[in-house]
């Protein structure tokens, strides 16, 4: 995902992407003259496999980002 940097404002522009069961949400507001403030929250599972046995399982994805 590319967003150019001129595009952003200094009110809060949502976004969302998403990849499989990933969602990454939030918004981007430009906070100085060469600043952009992120708030954004991640959320939803990958698939992950074992380095010992090789299994697959399932992560769950939960975090704030800043």
């Amino acid at each position: 995902m590319t967003i150019h940097f001129g595009k952003i404002g200094t009110t809060p522009n949502t976004f969302e992407v998403t990849l499989k069961e990933a969602i990454l949400s939030g918004t981007l507001q430009k906070s100085g003259y060469h600043r952009v403030t992120l708030n954004a929250l991640l959320g939803g599972k990958v698939e992950l496999d074992c380095d010992r046995c090789g299994q697959s399982y399932e992560y769950p994805l939960e975090g704030e980002l800043k």
